[in-house]
């Protein structure tokens, strides 16, 4: 059985489907790695998390609830209502339009 190290660890996470970011910081892990031939305690515990977060059981369990779009609410949830369109707008006015949100309540009345 070969020796499994970093780089190896890297090449089969640049293998799979990563998001941007993800790809972006696999590569930089790699350039690091090639230049340094160690890793860092945050490095080695930043290339554990994406191994978790890309291994073939998330991908699978991912690709099973792909109906469910992070950060959006679904038909089951009310969520949250669109801009402009919540329920203090009579009091707040134009304050969330020109994002003065560090208004006092008093102040937003009087």
């Amino acid at each position: 059985m070969p020796r499994v190290t970093y780089a190896t660890r890297l090449a089969d996470l640049a293998a799979k489907p990563l998001s941007d970011y993800d790809r972006g910081f696999v590569e930089s892990l790699t350039q690091y790695y090639q230049r340094k031939r160690s890793m860092t305690a945050g490095r080695r515990a930043a290339i554990e998390r994406l191994e978790e977060r890309y291994s073939d059981e998330s991908l699978a369990a991912a690709a099973a609830n792909s109906h469910h779009r992070r950060g959006r609410p679904g038909p089951e949830s009310p969520g949250r209502r669109a801009g402009r369109h919540d329920r203090h707008r009579p009091v707040r006015g134009h304050l969330h339009d020109h994002r003065w949100w560090c208004m006092g309540q008093r102040q937003e009345v009087h």
